[in-house]
Formats: structure tokens, C-alpha cells, sequence
């Protein structure tokens, strides 16, 4: 039993030792940028899946309300509260949106072999509408969500935080329409 532990770390350290090679040599083939390259290539990663998304089905550009009257104020050299006395008041305002990992597992689920056996229909999600100001001047700035145990609360307010999370990285939203105000800090 020693002798196999022994034989296992020998393995562990020459296995380790081969890997650090192997990237000192892909460094060097890189003119010593790899962390340069693996940084590049991380990002036209995460575009090319945000690209990927946007290409999908059901999936729409969010219009950003705000862009002008920030521009102005930015020439103007004024700035307004979040209230937005005498301007547009900043609303979350979606139609039809959908939980886009619980989109994705349900689609996944309805796809697979296993699913296409039985008689049910695959699983659907019915889309919620989104209304919800921002700034404590703003109308419906909270909303009271009730309903049953297993109801769908928790995925409406993740529904909620999730597309704004995605409009303001610049992505595609799962929704027929949107409208999100750009958020700051």
C-alpha cells in the first residue's frame, strides 16, 4: 500500500512538473503574453455568447430611457436626481419575460430523448409583464409579491433582477419588448 501512495505522488509531481513546462513553452510561442492572450480570448468569449443569445428566437434589444437626458444634462453640466423632476420618471418596464436559465432547462428537458417517449406536452412557462419605477419619487417603486408555496415568486424577482442584470451588460432579453432605465453605482 506505501509503495502505490509512494508511486501516486512521484505520478502527482512529475505530472505537474510536465504542466509547468507545457505553459512556460506556450508562453514563450506567445512572446511571454499568455496571461495577455488568455485574457483576449476570455472576452471574445464571453461576445461571442452574448452574440449567440441575442440570435435566438424570442429574444429582443432592451431601449435604454434616460440616454438623452443624460446627454443633455452631461452638455448642460446639470445633473437631476434619480426622481427625474419635470423629465421622464425611470421605469423597468418588460413584456412577456422569461426566466433565461429556467427557459433554457425546460427547453433542454423537452428535447431529450427520454421526454419524447412519453405523451405530456413539454414543459411550458407563461411569461410575466414587468412595471416598476426607480427613484422614490417614481410610481410603483415596490410591488407586494403573494402567492402559494411553489408559486413562482422567487422567479418572478429573479426574473426581474436578471434582465436588468443582462440589459445593462448589453445583452438580449428574453421578453417580446423592454425598457430599462441605465442604472449607475
Amino acid at each position: 500500500m506505501r509503495q502505490l501512495l509512494v508511486a501516486r505522488e512521484e505520478v502527482r509531481r512529475e505530472g505537474e512538473a510536465a504542466w509547468q513546462s507545457f505553459v512556460k513553452n506556450v508562453d514563450s510561442q506567445c512572446g511571454g503574453n499568455m496571461k495577455e492572450v488568455v485574457r483576449v480570448m476570455a472576452t471574445l468569449d464571453a461576445l461571442l455568447s452574448l452574440a449567440s443569445v441575442a440570435s435566438r428566437p424570442g429574444w429582443v434589444r432592451p431601449t435604454f430611457v434616460g440616454e438623452e437626458e443624460e446627454e443633455e444634462e452631461e452638455e448642460g453640466g446639470e445633473e437631476e436626481e434619480e426622481g427625474r423632476e419635470g423629465g421622464t420618471p425611470l421605469r423597468i418596464d418588460i413584456k412577456d419575460a422569461r426566466h433565461p436559465v429556467l427557459e433554457h432547462l425546460l427547453l433542454s428537458s423537452s428535447s431529450s430523448p427520454s421526454s419524447s417517449s412519453s405523451s405530456s406536452p413539454p414543459p411550458s412557462f407563461v411569461p410575466n409583464d414587468i412595471s416598476l419605477g426607480v427613484g422614490l419619487d417614481a410610481p410603483e417603486t415596490c410591488l407586494v409579491v403573494t402567492g402559494p408555496n411553489m408559486g413562482g415568486k422567487s422567479t418572478y424577482i429573479r426574473t426581474v433582477a436578471l434582465c436588468q442584470l443582462l440589459g445593462q451588460i448589453g445583452c438580449y432579453l428574453p421578453a417580446s419588448s423592454a425598457s430599462l432605465p441605465i442604472l449607475k453605482g
